[in-house]
């Protein structure tokens, strides 16, 4: 999906608010009902997230849409994508290390959906691939496996 094409559309369809007083060099300033209505929408974005999910979402499409390489994701970043990943699992319902790389792809793949809504094509094949490394990481399945809690607390 391309969000410059979206915010033109979303743009082309809000009234501006007039600007009476002469001042802002003829600037108009954003209407407040329209700032609101910003604040609603990315406030119902991220309540719809998961634990740790807006965390994740943010490393991704920050990752897809700039310019660095996988290497530059910051470790702080990868930790906070693969908490996310992590997230749910425990003995009961992930019993053996390829229990645990099932359980991060299908979390993966729910990010994932989430990230390609921030993101054109090239971009989501940039995030896909760098997703596909953090939730496929040897060390970081193990040290997943290694400290699974009992239960879901």
């Amino acid at each position: 999906m391309n969000n410059e094409n979206n915010v033109s559309q979303v743009n082309s369809n809000v009234s501006a608010q007039k600007d009476n007083s002469g001042k802002n060099n003829g600037k108009q300033p954003r209407a407040r009902g329209e700032l609101k209505a910003e604040f609603a929408h990315v406030l119902a974005f991220l309540n719809s997230c998961t634990l740790y999910q807006a965390d994740a979402v943010r490393v991704m499409v920050s990752h897809a849409t700039g310019n660095g390489k996988y290497e530059d994701i910051d470790p702080a970043d990868r930790l906070a994508v693969n908490r996310f990943l992590n997230h749910g699992m425990n003995k009961t319902n992930t019993l053996t290390a390829d229990a645990v790389m099932s359980f991060r792809v299908g979390r993966s793949e729910v990010l994932l959906n989430t990230v390609t809504q921030f993101c054109n094509q090239a971009q989501a094949l940039k995030a896909t691939v760098a997703l596909m490394r953090i939730t496929t990481d040897a060390e970081a399945v193990k040290t997943a496996f290694d400290r699974l809690p009992d239960d879901n607390k």
